[in-house]
C-alpha cells in the first residue's frame, strides 16, 4: 500500500483546494483496495465542469482524461483523452452531452491507426476508416444525407467479409451481403432494425444449403469454456509471484488476445503491470495455448476477441 500513498502525495499538490474524489478499482473496474488496485480516479471541480483523471496502478501514468457535467460522471462533456498502459495513445475526441462531436482517432497499442471517424450529434457524417494492427483496412462506412450509411468489411487478405446498409439508429436494414475468406458468397440475408426477415446460406461451393450449424458461433477451445479454464489452470505457474517475492495480496492479471479465422492466437497483450513475473507467464500461457476453433458469423469463419482474467495468489 505504501507505493499507493507515496503515488497519490505526489499527485495531491497539483489540485490545490478544489473539490476532489478519488476511488480505486480493480482490472474490471470494481472499486476495490489493497494489491487488486489496477487504476485509481481522481475527479476534480474545474469551472462548471468536473475533471476525470484515471491512472493506471502500479506504472503511476495516465490512463484517461476527460470532463464531466456532473460528480458522478454519466455525462461525458469535453475534450477525452485515453492512453494504453505503455504510454501510448487509444483515443482523442470530444464530446458533447454524452454524444461524439468533432474528430474521433483510435490507435492500435503498437501506434498504428486504428480508426479515423467524424462525428456531429453522436452520428458519423463522411467516410470512417478501421485498419488492423498491421495497417491493413477492416472496415469502412460511408454516412449518406438522409442519415443512413453503408458499411463494408475486409478479411486480412483484403477481400470483403460483408457488406450492407445501416439506418439512422445504426442498425443493419435491407439486403446484406456475407462471404467466406475466398471470396465466395456465403449468406444473403435481409434485415429489418437488425432483426432477420429473410436468410439465405449457401455452402463454399457457392450451393444453397439448410445447415444452419455453423450460422453463428463463438471461438471455442476445444469446444467449451470448462476446458479452457482447465488449460489454464493446469499451465500457469501459480507460483511465479511467490517465487519473485511480490507483496502478499490477490492479483488479478489481464491478458488480451484475438483467435483469427483459422483458430490461432494472435496478438495477446497485458493489460495490468503487476511485476513480478505475473504478466511474462500469463502471456507465455496464452501463446502456447493450442489451436481453437474459429468463431463462425453466418456460416463462415470471423476473427474474435478475449479477455482473459488470470488469478495469482500470495499468501
Amino acid at each position: 500500500m505504501r507505493n499507493y500513498l507515496v503515488f497519490l502525495i505526489f499527485l495531491l499538490p497539483a489540485f490545490g483546494k478544489a473539490q476532489q474524489i478519488e476511488k480505486a478499482y480493480d482490472a474490471n473496474w470494481k472499486e476495490t483496495s489493497g494489491t487488486t488496485i489496477r487504476y485509481y480516479s481522481i475527479i476534480t471541480k474545474k469551472d462548471s465542469l468536473w475533471r476525470r483523471q484515471d491512472f493506471y496502478i502500479p506504472e503511476k501514468t495516465l490512463q484517461m482524461e476527460g470532463y464531466y457535467k456532473e460528480s458522478s460522471c454519466k455525462i461525458k462533456h469535453g475534450e477525452f483523452i485515453y492512453f494504453y498502459s505503455n504510454k501510448n495513445l487509444q483515443f482523442t475526441g470530444k464530446y458533447i452531452d454524452n454524444k461524439k462531436n468533432g474528430l474521433w482517432l483510435e490507435y492500435h497499442s503498437n501506434k498504428m491507426m486504428a480508426d479515423s471517424a467524424f462525428y456531429v450529434n453522436g452520428k458519423i457524417k463522411g467516410d470512417a476508416l478501421k485498419w488492423n494492427e498491421k495497417g491493413m483496412p477492416t472496415d469502412s462506412i460511408h454516412s449518406n444525407a438522409d442519415g443512413t450509411s453503408v458499411l463494408i468489411s475486409w478479411f486480412e487478405n483484403g477481400l470483403p467479409s460483408q457488406a450492407g446498409r445501416l439506418d439512422i439508429n445504426d442498425k443493419k436494414i435491407g439486403k446484406w451481403q456475407f462471404f467466406y475468406p475466398d471470396g465466395t458468397l456465403s449468406a444473403l440475408v435481409v434485415f429489418k432494425e437488425d432483426k432477420e426477415e429473410s436468410v439465405q446460406l449457401f455452402d463454399k461451393n457457392g450451393i444453397e444449403t439448410s445447415d444452419t450449424s455453423l450460422k453463428h458461433r463463438e471461438a471455442l477451445y476445444k469446444g467449451d469454456d470448462a476446458a479452457w479454464r482447465k488449460y489454464i489452470e493446469r499451465t500457469v505457474n501459480a507460483r511465479v509471484a511467490v517465487d519473485n517475492r511480490a507483496p502478499v495480496g490477490t492479483y488479478m492479471v489481464i491478458v488480451t488476445f484475438a483467435v483469427d479465422i483459422d483458430g490461432k492466437i494472435i496478438n495477446p497483450q497485458v493489460e495490468t503491470n503487476f511485476g513480478y513475473g505475473m504478466e511474462s507467464e500469463a502471456i507465455n500461457v496464452i501463446k502456447k495455448a493450442p489451436k481453437w476453433e474459429p468463431a463462425y458469423y453466418y456460416g463462415r469463419p470471423v476473427k474474435a476477441y478475449r479477455r482473459q482474467p488470470i488469478i495469482f495468489k500470495v499468501m
